[in-house]
C-alpha cells in the first residue's frame, strides 16, 4: 500500500507542475470538458492546481512515516533482502529455515 501511496503522491506532484500550463490530458474526462464547452480554463486551472496543492499534504499529514514505512516492509516484497541486524532478530530456527528456503532452486 505504501508503494501505491508514494506513487500517487509523485503523480499529484507531477499533476500540480503541468496544470498551470494548461496541461488537462492527466485526466481525460476534464481534458475533454474543457475542449468541448465554452469555458474559460483560467478559474479551471486555478481551482485544480489548488486542490492537488492541497492534497499533497494531506497524504503526507496521513501516512507521515512513509519512506520508513515502506522500507520496514521491504521483506514483505523479498523476505530473502532481510539486513543483518533484522535477520539477527529472528529465532534461529526461522533462520534456519530463511536460509534452508533460499537455497532451494526448485522455488
Amino acid at each position: 500500500m505504501y508503494d501505491k501511496v508514494r506513487g500517487f503522491l509523485k503523480k499529484a506532484e507531477l499533476w500540480r507542475g503541468v496544470y498551470p500550463h494548461g496541461n488537462f490530458t492527466c485526466f481525460p474526462h476534464v481534458d475533454y470538458f474543457l475542449s468541448y464547452v465554452d469555458v474559460n480554463r483560467a478559474p479551471a486551472n486555478s481551482i485544480i492546481v489548488g486542490h492537488l496543492t492541497n492534497l499533497i499534504p494531506d497524504f503526507h499529514s496521513y501516512f507521515p512515516d512513509l519512506e520508513k514505512k515502506s522500507a520496514q516492509l521491504d521483506w514483505v516484497r523479498d523476505p530473502f533482502l532481510l539486513s543483518e541486524t533484522n535477520r539477527s532478530k529472528l529465532p534461529i530456527t526461522d533462520q534456519e529455515e530463511l536460509l534452508q528456503v533460499s537455497s532451494d532452486r526448485g522455488l
